[in-house]
């Protein structure tokens, strides 16, 4: 178990870019995508980071005050050492993030993720399922709201017909109950206002993707 947690932890890292990438086995390589994955829709939560007030201002003062290569040579380092700072400020918040939203390894397969995408596109929405409650967050990440109708949510066990989870608002949270497992598919499709007359998916699926447990 040790060694599929430093595994795992590995691949986190070469997803972040603090470790290389170049010799990986095509193991490593889909471990590192599925973190990719997951780290992508926190990348929007970080807000950016603009160097201090007056940055430029006081390096232009400097360089026309002290004629010479050496201070040149010094503000750069100056700017490299502040560029690197903020990268690792940035890194740090991704890693925060990252355990915030992620379970604790001493608890495995106790709660799930699914990121449902539309074929060749970014995520649009993220579940998480807690295992212990039977409760999932449902987070629209990307969803936009359709021209006519409505998103309804369904949760597909294999060989089971779908599960209406509700409707879905974009840009609004929410919390559902819900049984679930590894493997299962949540979908999203487009339905007539108010959801499904018949209780099955009718219009066309436009979201996609399967519960995969976050510590494996």
């Amino acid at each position: 178990m040790a060694d599929d947690t430093e595994k795992d932890l590995d691949a986190g890292e070469r997803a972040l870019g603090t470790m290389p990438r170049e010799d990986e086995t095509l193991d490593e390589a889909r471990e590192r995508r599925a973190w990719e994955m997951r780290l992508a829709p926190l990348s929007e939560l970080l807000p950016p980071i603009p160097p201090p007030d007056g940055l430029l201002e006081r390096i232009q003062t400097r360089i026309a005050a002290e004629d010479g290569e050496q201070e040149l040579v010094r503000v750069r380092r100056k700017l490299v050492g502040w560029r690197t700072a903020t990268a690792a400020f940035a890194l740090a918040a991704a890693v925060l993030l990252v355990f915030v939203a992620l379970p604790i390894v001493s608890e495995p397969q106790s709660r799930y993720v699914a990121v449902a995408t539309a074929e060749g596109g970014g995520p649009a929405l993220i579940v998480e399922f807690d295992l212990a409650d039977g409760i999932a967050t449902v987070r629209p990440v990307g969803l936009k709201a359709p021209a006519t109708g409505d998103f309804e949510l369904w949760h597909i066990e294999t060989g089971e017909a779908p599960r209406s989870l509700g409707l879905l608002t974009p840009g609004q949270p929410s919390q559902r109950p819900l049984a679930a497992s590894p493997g299962d598919v949540i979908a999203v499709s487009l339905e007539p206002v108010g959801g499904s007359p018949s209780g099955q998916p009718t219009g066309p699926v436009v979201y996609s993707g399967n519960l995969v447990a976050v510590d494996e």
